[in-house]
């Protein structure tokens, strides 16, 4: 894959896989992913039997509805995959994945806003949740 690392500005932390085709808007100070572009992803395994525990977060802004818009994920998919997603209809758009589909309750982020969006994910069959702009979803 064509990628470059984004230097991760904790300690400890790991870098991102950027692909060379995502570029940085200085005026935004954020990565843009346009229409068929993949996530930036974590080189982490995050899957329930390397992580039970684990948390994703950012701010995200959508720029135009254009696809079910996941944009951080792990990779490579180790059989459970966990992704933060802006305008995915099976998980109830701006969402996370869990293991089936679910609806969050907060529908697509809105085309041009900012938003916080983190999930928490307590591995084997235990609750998971999602914040959005910090209010946590009601739905199951």
């Amino acid at each position: 894959a064509n990628t470059s690392l984004w230097q991760n500005q904790v300690i400890g932390g790991p870098d991102a896989a950027v692909p060379a085709w995502v570029t940085f808007d200085t005026s935004e100070n954020a990565f843009i992913l346009g229409r068929g572009s993949p996530c930036i992803q974590l080189p982490v395994k995050t899957n329930p039997d390397a992580m039970p525990e684990v948390s994703f977060g950012g701010w995200f802004k959508l720029m135009k509805q254009q696809n079910v818009g996941w944009i951080l994920a792990q990779y490579p998919d180790y059989g459970w995959s966990r992704a933060l997603t802006l305008s995915d209809h099976r998980l109830g758009g701006a969402s996370i994945t869990i293991n089936g589909h679910w609806k969050s309750g907060f529908g697509n982020a809105e085309e041009g806003q900012w938003i916080h969006l983190v999930g928490v994910w307590r591995g084997h069959s235990q609750p998971c949740d999602v914040y959005k702009d910090g209010i946590k979803s009601t739905h199951p």
